[in-house]
C-alpha cells in the first residue's frame, strides 16, 4: 500500500510556522550543518527543486553573491534576486541544454549539486526503488558535466541492494562518498542521501 504523507507532523508544522514550502528543507538543513555543504558566495544547481523548500534554504546560505540555478518540471513557488529557475524535466537535460544553461548564466560550473527528486510512487517497493535510482543515475551525470573539480553532489535515493552498488561506484568518480538519513526523513520512507564528496 502507498504512504500517506499528506498528514502533518513536527517538521511540516515547523516548515509553515517559519515560511518554508516544505518539510523536506530541515533534511537539507541538517545535513548541511553536519556537513558543511553550503557557503556564501556558492554557485548552486538544484536538481528537481520544486515546490522550493530547498532553494529557498540555500538562496539564503549562499547570499547576494552567490547564484542558484534550480530545475523542474513544475513551477517554483518561490523567487529570488539570485535564482534563476528552468522549467524542464530532468531526465530530458542533455550535453547541449547544459551548455546553453551554463552559457545563459555565465558560469563555468557550480560547486554544489543538489537533488531532492523523487519518482511519483507506486507502493510497489522494487518498482520505486528502480525508478529512483535511474532518477539519481541522471543527476549524477549531470553532476559530472557540470560541477566543479573538488565540488559536492547530494542526491536522495531510495533503498536497494542497487542503490548502495550505486553509492559504492562513485568512488571512482569522487574522493569522500557518504550516505545520510536526516531526522527528518519520515520513519516508514525508505530514502537516505548520498553525500559525494570533492569530485576528482
Amino acid at each position: 500500500m502507498q504512504q500517506d504523507y499528506r498528514k502533518p507532523d513536527y517538521y511540516t508544522d515547523k516548515a509553515k510556522k517559519a515560511g518554508f514550502l516544505a518539510r523536506s528543507v530541515f533534511k537539507l538543513e541538517e545535513m548541511d550543518k553536519k556537513l558543511r555543504l553550503l557557503k556564501s558566495g556558492f554557485k548552486v544547481l538544484d536538481l528537481g527543486a520544486a515546490p522550493g523548500s530547498w532553494s529557498q534554504y540555500v538562496s539564503k546560505k549562499v547570499g547576494p553573491k552567490g547564484f542558484l540555478l534550480a530545475v523542474d518540471q513544475k513551477d517554483l513557488k518561490f523567487q529570488a534576486n539570485n535564482l534563476f529557475f528552468y522549467r524542464k524535466d530532468i531526465m530530458e537535460m542533455d550535453e547541449e541544454f547544459l551548455a546553453e544553461i551554463l552559457s545563459q548564466n555565465k558560469l563555468k560550473n557550480f560547486d554544489v549539486v543538489l537533488s531532492d527528486v523523487a519518482p511519483d510512487t507506486s507502493g510497489i517497493a522494487g518498482k520505486d526503488a528502480a525508478l529512483s535510482l535511474e532518477l539519481s543515475e541522471k543527476v549524477f551525470e549531470i553532476a559530472e558535466g557540470v560541477l566543479k573539480k573538488g565540488g559536492c553532489c547530494v542526491c536522495k535515493i531510495f533503498e536497494s541492494f542497487e542503490a548502495h552498488q550505486f553509492v559504492k561506484n562513485l568512488a571512482r568518480k569522487y574522493q569522500t562518498v557518504k550516505t545520510f538519513r536526516p531526522q527528518a526523513v519520515r520513519p516508514q520512507s525508505k530514502e537516505f542521501y548520498i553525500v559525494a564528496r570533492k569530485k576528482l
